[in-house]
């Protein structure tokens, strides 16, 4: 099952919306995802243990900034972390660059790389839909509910700045194989994110 979020299309000069979000429920689906891990030494070795597809140090910076390598998510250790603030650049407008902030920069390697394949990235299509696989259609009612949720909480958070964060979603649809689409209340998701921002 997935989920369609409309907002305002992609303009000239106005930053595309990304984000990433971590659903309470997550698919099972394999994640395909090309995982890119900044390390030397044995938390290199580590990381290559846990899964990560590209692991370097200062060779893959330049390795990067020649295009010579593609990756969807990135991690740093706080080794590494100075020399990739220096290609914020390149990784930066793609949505990649990793930061203390977010978790992605740490030396429990571990930890990071449970976290980050249990996210999702999302980026707006140049009709303004954001898409995402949000569910299985044997889940129940209130598991479905509520990773649609936390999917629109993430997609009104990655707005561009200065954007009216009740007027930003315009419409949510959800759709499934063999199944007619379906169209939701903006105002539902607008009431549980008010509720969720009292706590």
């Amino acid at each position: 099952m997935a989920a369609h979020v409309q907002v305002p299309a992609p303009t000239e000069g106005v930053r595309p919306l990304r984000g990433e979000v971590a659903l309470p429920k997550g698919l099972s689906s394999e994640d395909t995802s090309v995982i890119l891990v900044f390390a030397k030494g044995a938390q290199a070795e580590e990381a290559k243990k846990l899964g990560a597809h590209i692991v370097g140090a200062e060779e893959l910076i330049q390795e990067i900034l020649a295009d010579r390598v593609k990756f969807d998510k990135v991690l740093s250790t706080r080794e590494m972390f100075p020399q990739v603030v220096k290609i914020a650049r390149v990784l930066g407008p793609k949505g990649l660059m990793p930061s203390p902030a977010k978790g992605t920069v740490s030396d429990d390697l571990p930890a990071m790389m449970a976290n980050l394949q249990a996210t999702s990235k999302f980026e707006v299509d140049q009709h303004g839909y954001v898409h995402l696989d949000i569910a299985r259609t044997a889940w129940t009612d209130s598991e479905i509910l509520t990773n649609i949720t936390t999917f629109v909480k993430a997609v009104r958070a990655a707005r561009p700045p200065k954007t009216d964060e009740s007027k930003f979603v315009e419409s949510i649809n959800i759709s499934a194989e063999y199944a007619p689409g379906l169209k939701l209340p903006p105002q539902i998701f607008a009431v549980a994110k008010e509720k969720g921002s009292k706590k």
